[in-house]
């Protein structure tokens, strides 16, 4: 599972949002929902609500714009 934290994404706009992505054998899992995420008004709210055993990734390029952080 990686966990996609955004800022104010076209879905969301007011908000931070933290999107679990499932990944299954290298393909993301057809069975989940797009519906499972927390919004929160901070950045720091929503660090707050990610697992502590979850580490962080950097931005990566090539992510969408409204992607801040990832974690795993």
């Amino acid at each position: 599972m990686i966990v996609a934290v955004y800022e104010r994404p076209k879905d969301i706009p007011d908000s931070y949002v933290a999107r679990a992505h499932i990944w299954v054998h290298g393909v993301k899992a057809p069975y989940a929902s797009p519906a499972i995420y927390i919004a929160r008004d901070t950045l720091d709210a929503v660090r707050a609500a990610i697992p502590e055993d979850m580490s962080r990734i950097c931005r990566q390029p090539m992510d969408d714009p409204t992607i801040v952080e990832s974690y795993m």
